[in-house]
């Protein structure tokens, strides 16, 4: 009985655990999830370690708690090529809001511009960043005049 406890006890112990194939961590790894601009607007940007992610063109907007779809333009990658090595074809490099723009210039970098606020209402949007099966997003506000 012993020796069948023993030996249930090794099997155990010698197998392995590993994560679900095709489960990712943060491989986007922003520097700043959240940015702050003050009413006058201005231009801020954030960094990555992973290169390989792209934009959502949908914009989440918010402006005094009412959530609204923003008519946005957005520029793809129509050359296919970023920093001259090969690039997802359908990623958005630019996005264009009423008072925001958001321009990846290149693969680990992010530049938010935000309009003078006149609405006397405090806002905010959100990008959403993808690299495989992980997500998340950066939230940008604006304090009300």
């Amino acid at each position: 009985m012993r020796y069948l406890f023993l030996m249930l006890c090794l099997i155990l112990c010698s197998c392995e655990y590993s994560e679900p194939e095709g489960k990712w961590g943060d491989v986007i790894k922003p520097s700043s999830r959240e940015l702050f601009f003050g009413t006058e607007g201005g231009v801020d940007s954030i960094t990555t370690k992973g290169w390989s992610w792209w934009m959502h063109t949908e914009v989440i907007v918010e402006i005094e708690d009412t959530i609204r779809h923003e008519d946005i333009s957005y520029i793809l990658n129509e050359k296919k090529y970023l920093d001259g090595e090969k690039y997802l074809a359908n990623d958005a490099i630019y996005i264009e809001g009423s008072w925001f723009t958001v321009n990846r210039p290149d693969r680990k970098k992010i530049i938010f511009s935000v309009n003078k606020n006149e609405t006397g209402k405090k806002r905010m949007f959100i990008i959403s960043l993808d690299a495989g099966d992980y997500g998340t997003g950066i939230r940008v506000q604006q304090s009300a005049k």
